[in-house]
């Protein structure tokens, strides 16, 4: 029997699942988020350069059932106010991820935390992911942690969100290691690591080259 290209359209698209990953590097511009004056870092560098490096990752990567498309609310030093990162944001396959550093009045605290969306089991998931594989890239804290929060781009986000703090500018040590690109890379791939983890089957993220322990939000 005859196939039309109808249903050959139809089939293909049933086959293809492409997800929409937004990337959001938290402030910019006239906004420079925390800053560390004793070393002088500020965190929208910071933010933007691993953001890049999750994107470009993310680019990178390939399979026939699954087509991963990466969306950068900034692609240079600019600032964006909070009600416009979540626009690229839809209801369908998508995943929104907000990259910022951290700080505190004191310099003791240290290490990477994630928070999400509340009340969406999704957004829990790929938090839990991303603290698995995130958090070990520095040294590991007693203020590890993935909490539910009420933040802007959490609750206007269309799909699963979270928001990763990579680390504390308010720590010299910390401070030092988010400026270093080895750093950045590693919290780049562990990122990306946990976002496929979430989103695909275990044998899809084994072919992805991926560490295969966690959830998936399906």
């Amino acid at each position: 029997m005859a196939v039309h290209s109808d249903e050959l359209r139809k089939d293909t698209d049933m086959a293809v699942k492409e997800y929409t990953i937004v990337i959001d590097p938290g402030h910019g511009g006239k906004d420079p988020g925390c800053v560390n004056t004793i070393q002088g870092r500020q965190e929208k560098v910071v933010n933007l350069a691993v953001a890049k490096l999750v994107a470009a990752k993310l680019l990178s990567l390939y399979n026939k059932e699954y087509k991963i498309a990466p969306v950068l609310t900034r692609e240079t030093d600019i600032f964006i106010p909070l009600d416009k990162r979540t626009k690229p944001t839809t209801s369908g396959l998508c995943i929104f991820v907000s990259i910022h550093s951290n700080s505190c009045e004191r310099d003791t605290p240290h290490g990477l935390q994630v928070y999400y969306k509340r009340n969406c089991v999704a957004s829990q998931t790929l938090a839990a992911n991303l603290l698995c594989r995130c958090a070990p890239v520095l040294r590991l804290s007693k203020w590890n942690r993935a909490d539910p929060a009420t933040f802007t781009v959490l609750k206007t986000s269309k799909c699963p969100a979270v928001l990763i703090e990579l680390g504390f500018l308010s720590n010299q040590i910390d401070c030092r290691e988010l400026n270093n690109l080895t750093t950045q890379v590693a919290l780049a791939d562990g990122i990306v690591e946990a976002v496929i983890r979430s989103i695909v089957p275990a044998d899809i993220a084994i072919e992805y080259g991926f560490d295969v322990t966690g959830h998936t939000l399906r």
